[in-house]
């Protein structure tokens, strides 16, 4: 949504079913730009013809409704696919929409993608918040994160929750096969593995069992600032 990417599903087979929230990626009221990305299956060169995807935007009247009542508010056109198969299919478009809200993001920020010293500043700021997850800081990652949570929170409309939950046992992993993404049409970067997948992961343990939790964070750099901050 608008350049940031909300989910990814590269699984080996199958399919999902589901719905989820589109709101973190628009900061305002107005036009959006929606992508969407179809890649083929693990070891397969093409989208077989058998293939299906399907999209629907809908809204609920209120927030908070569990209710199945929806406005479509868009449906993409399905995806075809010839009988050779498909390398890649993409879809985008524009579509206009109202929210109660207005949030800055990386709207001021300063673009990144060429920014010579990307890696250095990048490594600088993942080292930051690796610092207060092993040390247990909660007060330093709740300063990291603080925009991240504000404006989600918001977007999401949920109630901000100032309790401080404590860290679990858990163990960061190293950095594996890890390259940097740009996002946010230049303005968002984070270290992303072969799957897509943020690189910031930790090991926990729960009921005997190794657990992998990602971090998903994106970086952007506020105009007239010298140092990266988390904004997603």
């Amino acid at each position: 949504m608008n350049d940031l990417p909300l989910l990814k599903f590269f699984e080996k087979s199958g399919g999902m079913n589901m719905e989820f929230p589109i709101n973190t990626g628009i900061l305002e009221s107005g036009d959006q730009i929606l992508t969407i990305k179809v890649y083929p299956l693990k070891d397969n060169n093409t989208i077989l013809p058998n293939s299906y995807f399907s999209l629907e935007l809908n809204k609920k009247i209120d927030a908070w409704s569990f209710t199945n009542k929806r406005e479509i508010i868009l449906k993409i056109p399905d995806m075809i696919v010839p009988k050779e198969g498909l390398p890649y299919w993409e879809f985008q478009t524009k579509f206009s929409v109202y929210v109660p809200y207005q949030l800055t993001g990386w709207k001021n920020s300063e673009s990144i993608e060429n920014t010579e010293n990307i890696k250095k500043e990048l490594n600088i700021a993942y080292e930051k918040i690796i610092n207060a997850i092993e040390k247990k800081d909660n007060s330093a990652f709740r300063l990291l994160v603080k925009n991240k949570i504000f404006e989600e929170s918001v977007s999401l409309y949920e109630k901000q929750d100032d309790e401080i939950t404590p860290f679990p046992e858990e163990k960061i992993l190293p950095f594996t096969n890890c390259e940097i993404r740009f996002y946010g049409n230049g303005k968002l970067a984070r270290l992303e593995d072969n799957n897509g997948e943020s690189c910031l992961k930790s090991e926990i343990i729960k009921n005997g069992k190794s657990v992998i939790y990602t971090y998903p964070l994106f970086y952007h750099k506020p105009k007239n600032s010298s140092e990266l901050e988390i904004i997603r």
